[in-house]
């Protein structure tokens, strides 16, 4: 007797999802008695909400356009999009049994998941992100899937290059983790970007004024890293603790040259990939949407704040 293909195929499609279910879970912070819930991807378990927690004495971080001295207060933002903290308020804000997650379990989480060029599909909520227009075709009705029509290509010998078709593309976020990622924005000189950009802080620092985050953006499958100043505000995800000994060996550096070379080394890594991101988003045309588009002032900005450390570094390793 011959199997059903079709039944087995569907049989395995339910049980993956069986088995993908049960890494979902919650997590009730004793210290304010809100729920978050978790999930486990790979080996590390994460909470799939950002954190809203504002410390015993209620002054621990800030919601989105909370202005307290003129007593102005957004708690609705911190209900949908968590905290925001400056960075050392965030290596504080996780409860106990858990952390705020470091550069290097970011990056074992973005290598799980495919890597920079594609985690920010997988990983972002698949609502609460501005709709983008990935086809270019119409501003008025954004879309992630689409269709095209190619032409025959033909070389000069009359050869067919490439036939003609139709090509697919799928741009959707995924969500398939159960990571849900939020744009919380963050205030960087004032609040802005809710909505566009999520960015979360990671428990190392660059130096004494810089320290290393995550950032996903709106129109944008990808993820990228960099630093900015620790009294900027941005979103937390806390990750449960586990061997904290053998992730503490891989942050050390053991000498101040072996340090210093790591920062020019990281710098310029930095670099290549925000020019990398301005190509390709024509951050470098000089249309008048491109001069407003927030993502391209970020990124604009952010290299220029590398390029700028870039030149610090070097002259500090100049004898």
């Amino acid at each position: 007797m011959k199997p059903n293909i079709r039944f087995l195929l569907m049989a395995s499609l339910l049980l993956a999802t069986a088995v993908f279910a049960q890494q979902k879970g919650s997590f009730t912070d004793p210290r304010d008695k809100k729920t978050y819930k978790t999930v486990k991807i790979g080996e590390q378990v994460w909470m799939a909400q950002n954190l809203d927690y504002n410390g015993e004495d209620g002054f621990l971080g800030l919601c989105y356009g909370d202005v307290p001295k003129d007593k102005i207060r957004k708690p609705e933002n911190c209900k949908k999009y968590g905290r925001l903290y400056d960075w050392g308020e965030a290596l504080k804000a996780c409860p106990s049994g858990w952390h705020l997650s470091s550069y290097h379990e970011w990056q074992a989480l973005v290598d799980f998941v495919g890597g920079e060029e594609i985690a920010g599909k997988k990983l972002k909520a698949k609502s609460g992100w501005t709709a983008y227009d990935f086809s270019g075709t119409s501003h008025k009705a954004p879309k992630c899937k689409w269709t095209e029509q190619t032409k025959e290509e033909i070389d000069n010998r009359g050869r067919v290059i490439t036939p003609a078709g139709v090509v697919e593309y799928d741009k959707c976020i995924t969500d398939e983790y159960g990571f849900s990622a939020l744009p919380g924005g963050g205030s960087y000189d004032y609040f802005r970007e809710i909505d566009s950009i999520g960015i979360f802080w990671s428990s190392n620092d660059h130096d004494s004024d810089l320290a290393y985050l995550w950032t996903m953006y709106y129109g944008s499958e990808e993820i990228r890293n960099g630093h900015f100043d620790k009294s900027y505000l941005f979103s937390v995800r806390c990750i449960q603790d586990v061997a904290a000994e053998a992730t503490n060996k891989t942050d050390k550096i053991n000498s101040a040259a072996a340090r210093s070379q790591q920062q020019i080394y990281n710098t310029q890594e930095a670099i290549r990939k925000w020019k990398d991101m301005a190509e390709r988003r024509g951050c470098y045309k000089t249309t008048a949407s491109k001069k407003q588009d927030p993502n391209c002032k970020m990124i604009l900005r952010t290299l220029s704040q590398e390029e700028e450390r870039l030149k610090s570094l070097t002259k500090k390793e100049q004898p």
